[in-house]
This record gives structure tokens, sequence and C-alpha cells, in this order.
């Protein structure tokens, strides 16, 4: 299931020699949204890297892309992906933004409406080609409009951590519970795809689910 036909963009900033057929595929995909299901080790996160790589060096200027991903301070995928995506070119800007209303004084929405006030403001004032969205917690007031109007195309890597600390932080404010990323983040950027346009893509293993700890 190895295919020799592997884009120069792999080899060049990925280190990637040979892609699978499944890889080659995804990365030629053109769906505006697309949900990536597979194990660890399946080769779908190369593939998004390809991708990202791709559009910042070849889609127009203003085109920008915002990657998702729940991490904490010492968590390694965002690190990696933020090293690697800096080094693509020296006019090609790539940023980190750290989303965590738990370090906010007050009850739990006091805190929800001051992290997205920072969020607003932190979205709003980067000029980054590409932008890494590190959540720390996935409790979050409506952001999509925020994401389509800054973003052209969106990366969800490792769907289903995002989908587990959700949870655990609807179990423990269940007051909030419709405000999480799930619902206040992703869904409306399908929802409402006839008034933005965006492309989201979202790599799960659905495998992990139940198994990562929070």
């Amino acid at each position: 299931n190895i295919t020799e036909i592997t884009p120069d963009i792999f080899k060049e900033f990925l280190n990637v020699r040979c892609l699978t057929k499944d890889q080659l595929e995804l990365f030629r995909c053109e769906d505006r949204f697309l949900w990536v299901d597979g194990p660890a080790g399946s080769g779908k996160t190369i593939a998004m890297l390809g991708k990202i790589i791709d559009i910042a060096l070849n889609k127009p200027p203003h085109e920008r892309i915002l990657i998702i991903l729940r991490g904490g301070e010492y968590t390694p995928a965002p690190k990696r992906h933020l090293k690697l995506l800096s080094e693509i070119k020296e006019d090609l800007t790539c940023a980190e933004i750290v989303y965590d209303h738990r370090k906010w004084d007050g009850d739990i929405r006091e805190k929800l409406d001051k992290a997205q006030n920072l969020l607003s403001q932190q979205l709003k004032d980067s000029s980054a080609k590409i932008v890494l969205l590190r959540l720390v917690t996935c409790l979050i007031n409506s952001i999509h409009s925020l994401i389509t109007r800054y973003f052209n195309h969106i990366f969800v890597d490792d769907f289903q951590q995002l989908f587990e600390i959700a949870a655990f932080d609807i179990d423990t404010y269940p007051s909030c519970a419709p405000k999480n990323i799930l619902s206040q983040g992703l869904l409306p950027i399908v929802k409402n795809s006839s008034t933005n346009n965006s492309t989201l893509w979202v790599l799960c293993d659905n495998a992990q689910v139940g198994v990562i700890g929070l």
C-alpha cells in the first residue's frame, strides 16, 4: 500500500519519502468538509501537515490557516507542530494562542466571558499565516464567527482529545454544557456553511475515546 508518487512538499519539509495510497488520496482531497478517522500511526497527521504546508505556500497570501488541538503546557504535539510550521519559510509566520478559562477569577460564566474577550483580541491582533490554537480547556462561548472571520482553512488534530476534555468540563460545570468547542466552535461552521467560505478538516482516532487521561 506504499506509493512512490510522493509530492515534494513531504520530502522537503517533513522528511517523508513515501506515502501510502490513503495518505496521498487524503492530501489530494479537495472536499470542503472532511472527517478522517484512523488509528495512531496511520499517517493522518502527516497528510494533514502536508496539506497545511501546501496551502500555506500555494494559496493566496490573504488565506489563513487555523489548527485547533488540545494540549497542556508540556503536551508534545503542539510544540512539534509549531516548530515544524515555523520553519517552512522565513516570511511565512506561525503563532500559538493558548486558551484556558481557568486562569480567570469569578464564577464560571465570568471566566468564560473574560477568556473569550482575550481570545477574540488575540485572534484579531494576530497577523500570522498559520495560527495554532491550543485549548487547555474546552468550555468556551460561541467562537465560530470569530474563526470564520479570520481563517479560511481550519484543521482539528486529535479530535478525540477535544471530545474527552469537553465531556470532563461539561461534567464539572453541567450548567454550561452547551458552551463547548464542539457545539460553539466546530459544528456551526458546517451548519452555517452557506454564510462562510471556510474549509474544515477533522482528524480523529475513535479507538482512543475513553482511553485518554483527563
